[in-house]
């Protein structure tokens, strides 16, 4: 429900038929503010409908509403439809056996047309082609661009590397961080047999580049709580440099190095 006291053009929230994760396990339901305050009445609740959203919109702590002897049920028709997305890798190799690679990765997939709620378009714009110049077309320039720099330097004899450079171009970031999430898994299942065992010690770390092409007075580096090696590393290699570079110890990021993280990869 949106609430008496929401400016919205309908009480009930339009359904969604994009981009909904197929595993997502929570039923919700969307109900006039009238369904609401008849729920509430029946459940024994003296407060009215408008009360508990003036106390919301005033910043009070509004607990959970139990509702005494209430029961409501609905009838849900879902049909699913698939689509095949496809993650693009590549790998430099350093001729370095034994040493876990480094992975810099982005997110190549986008909304496209007809992006429902998640779009921020305005009146008139909904149907057009969201093309994702910063989120994250930006991104893949990134990589891109740094593999193609490293290739070179290596080809020149300036570059030794110590360990191989993986590439990779993430499908369904936009959908639940798909791509990324099957990547890590199906590299735990072909070298350790087991989906879930962790990539401890398999990745030496995993750099994510997602909207990049907006960063104009700082450079945002988040997930540096990842593990104790970045914050010294940040500073050693940004010293000569001098970027205005801000540090966010965040690691549960809704962008594809969350896949990492939750295999132990930083």
């Amino acid at each position: 429900m949106s609430g008496p006291n929401a400016e919205v053009n309908s009480e009930l929230v339009p359904l969604s038929y994009d981009a909904s994760m197929a595993g997502s396990g929570v039923a919700a339901i969307s109900v006039t503010n009238a369904v609401a305050a008849k729920l509430l009445a029946l459940g024994g609740e003296t407060r009215t409908l408008k009360a508990l959203q003036d106390g919301l919109d005033a910043g009070e702590m509004m607990p959970g509403v139990p509702l005494k002897n209430v029961a409501l049920g609905a009838t849900i028709d879902i049909r699913q439809e698939r689509r095949v997305g496809r993650n693009v890798l590549g790998r430099l190799p350093s001729g370095a056996p034994g040493m876990a690679p480094v992975l810099i990765g982005a997110h190549i997939d986008h909304l496209g047309p007809k992006a429902g709620v998640n779009s921020l378009a305005g009146k008139g714009e909904e149907n057009l082609i969201h093309y994702g110049a910063d989120d994250n077309a930006s991104g893949v320039a990134g990589v891109l661009e740094i593999a193609e720099y490293l290739a070179e330097q290596k080809r020149s004899g300036k570059l030794k590397m110590k360990r191989d450079g993986l590439f990779a171009l993430w499908s369904g970031e936009e959908l639940g961080l798909l791509g990324s999430a099957h990547y890590v898994r199906k590299m735990a299942e072909d070298q350790l047999g087991n989906g879930d065992a962790m990539l401890t010690g398999k990745l030496s770390a995993a750099l994510n580049m997602d909207m990049i092409g907006r960063l104009q007075k700082n450079a945002v580096l988040q997930g540096v709580g990842s593990s104790d090696f970045w914050e010294g590393a940040i500073e050693r290699r940004n010293a000569p440099v001098g970027l205005p570079i801000v540090t966010q110890q965040d690691t549960y990021l809704s962008t594809d190095a969350t896949s990492f993280y939750l295999k132990g990869v930083p």
